[in-house]
């Protein structure tokens, strides 16, 4: 059995785990209640996707020898993959418990640290694991992040260099050096490593992601974008919700004294800059995915669901386009339903690729906001009125949108 279990292992290192995963399986057809074979088993269906059936394998593992630490390490990981962060943390925690000498768990517990934004407890992890382990490369990368997170740069930069120098062909610290070389507006050199990591594993969704947002970032308006988005996403949940109604509020207090007649002239201006910015954090995203898409040199780095979302966005502002000519042409007010449908809806198109744990609901509001909007430009056309009741749900719920994505996505940045 060792020596079927050795290369079930082997193969799991070489990342073909459907390989792995047909000698497990007969593995445990002979030797059931193994738990070695079903945390190796439990480790392949984490991979392949399988993560309530990896959550269940491990649990059983678990169950029938609960003194092996690697398993808690494996199911770790599964409640992360499953944005499970409390119970991720626990298992670790049984991990270094069971063996405080292995570095990886310090490092686990440190990249933990740092998706909950607890720089300094992340660091102090990633030195442990160095301390037991000097040439771990993921206790390198989560030092690193860690760093620049706190706002030591060139501390960061030396820890990811030591990274490069154990191992030049990783892909996960290619990766990382050019996500920190993003952040730093350094686009050029991020893009340099983003490939790097791309030609050492061309299946690195990491390395792919960002080479998107670095394509993306060659748009001035976007890198100042982006820039915000690193800054807010350092900060916890309370902080970004003061930053967003900060600016609402602004809004409306700007709003109303440029109103004023007296303090028109000073206050109008700021008014208009407010909305601005406004309207262009709300369309950056489906727009510059949309120039990517129908960039030729750019467009293989989307994935299917980044295509699909992309090409309903261009529908979506084809109908927007189609409503400015009829408008020109005929000159019917309800045509204008066709321009605010058409360019309005690209927002909740932008956002269904979109990584949450409710996968469904982003799709779920688009579809339903659609038929609304749909149902609101047939009578807005039919009656020359562009005002009517699904006209106002459809503008409402463009409004509740915002909110609910804000919602949504804060949540999920603060697990």
């Amino acid at each position: 059995m060792q020596d079927r279990l050795s290369h079930a292992q082997l193969l799991i290192e070489q990342g073909r785990f459907k390989d792995a995963e047909k000698i497990l399986v007969e593995l445990l057809s002979q030797f059931p209640d193994d738990s070695y074979v079903l945390s190796n088993y439990a480790q392949v269906c984490m991979e392949l996707g399988e993560l309530d059936k990896a959550l269940e394998i491990i649990d059983n593992s678990i169950g029938l020898n609960p003194q092996v630490d690697f398993q808690f390490y494996i199911r770790s990981r599964i409640q992360l993959l499953k944005k499970d962060l409390d119970e991720a943390e626990k298992s670790i925690h049984q991990a270094i418990l069971l063996d405080p000498s292995y570095g990886d768990y310090f490092a686990f517990m440190g990249h933990l640290q740092l998706l909950r934004k607890n720089y300094d407890s992340s660091l102090i992890f990633a030195d442990k694991a160095l301390s037991l382990d000097p040439r771990n490369e993921f206790a390198l990368n989560v030092r690193s992040s860690s760093l620049l997170k706190l706002g030591r740069e060139e501390e960061s930069y030396e820890t990811i260099k030591d990274a490069l120098s154990e191992d030049p062909n990783n892909s996960y610290t290619h990766s990382n050096l050019g996500w920190n070389f993003l952040e730093k507006g350094k686009i050029d050199l991020a893009m340099k490593h983003f490939k790097e990591a791309l030609k050492n594993d061309p299946s690195s969704e990491y390395a792919r992601a960002g080479m998107v947002e670095a394509m993306k970032s060659k748009y001035l308006i976007y890198r100042w974008f982006m820039r915000y988005s690193f800054w807010m996403s350092k900060q916890k949940g309370g902080k970004q919700w003061m930053v967003i109604i900060g600016f609402y509020a602004l809004m409306r207090v700007t709003r109303y004294l440029s109103e004023q007649e007296n303090l028109k002239p000073f206050f109008l201006p700021v008014t208009t800059l407010l909305i601005i910015v406004a309207l262009s954090s709300w369309f950056i995203h489906p727009l510059t995915g949309l120039f990517i898409r129908f960039n030729r040199s750019a467009k293989h780095m989307l994935n299917e669901k980044e295509i699909r979302g992309s090409n309903l966005i261009a529908i979506s502002g084809s109908i927007a386009l189609l409503g400015l000519i009829m408008y020109l042409l005929i000159g019917l007010e309800g045509y204008l339903s066709l321009i605010f449908f058409g360019m309005f809806m690209m927002l909740p198109l932008g956002a269904l690729n979109y990584p949450t744990v409710r996968r469904n609901i982003f799709p779920i509001y688009a579809g339903a906001l659609a038929i609304v909007g749909i149902l609101g430009c047939f009578i807005a056309i039919s009656f020359d009125n562009l005002m009517n009741i699904f006209a106002i749900l459809f503008c409402i719920g463009i409004i509740a949108f915002q909110w609910l994505s804000n919602f949504v996505m804060i949540k999920e940045d603060n697990p």
